[in-house]
């Protein structure tokens, strides 16, 4: 797996979760309060009856996929989530979680799978 730790790899992550909240906001109604950026999430969305969505941006500058079922930007996303959820089992009713990414996912990867899913099994 390779990974880009370069200042330009890295800057590009920034912008991307900056373009993530500009598409967020255009993509608001009435009832969003609040878009962050880097609050409790990379972008949040937060609705004025207290429901929000979540969201992880993973962003590339190659071929590759950031969530690709070895990539570890997203079992360390897993992994936050389900603390989260641990902690706080109440946000299950007010809170969507999101992983976008500017890759492509191969159809059979973890992150397809969980984007293709139907009901809660």
């Amino acid at each position: 797996m390779s990974t880009d730790h370069s200042p330009s790899g890295q800057a590009l992550g920034y912008v991307y979760q900056f373009d993530r909240a500009t598409y967020r906001l255009f993509q608001s109604g009435i009832d969003v309060v609040e878009i962050g950026v880097e609050d409790i999430d990379d972008v949040s969305v937060h609705f004025h009856d207290g429901k929000e969505t979540r969201e992880q941006n993973k962003s590339t500058v190659n071929s590759g996929s950031p969530l690709s079922d070895r990539s570890v930007a997203l079992w360390k996303t897993l992994h936050i989530w389900a603390e989260t959820i641990l902690a706080t089992p109440s946000l299950l009713n007010t809170t969507e979680f999101h992983l976008v990414t500017n890759g492509s996912l191969s159809s059979k990867c973890l992150a397809r799978r969980i984007n293709d899913a139907i009901d809660e099994e």
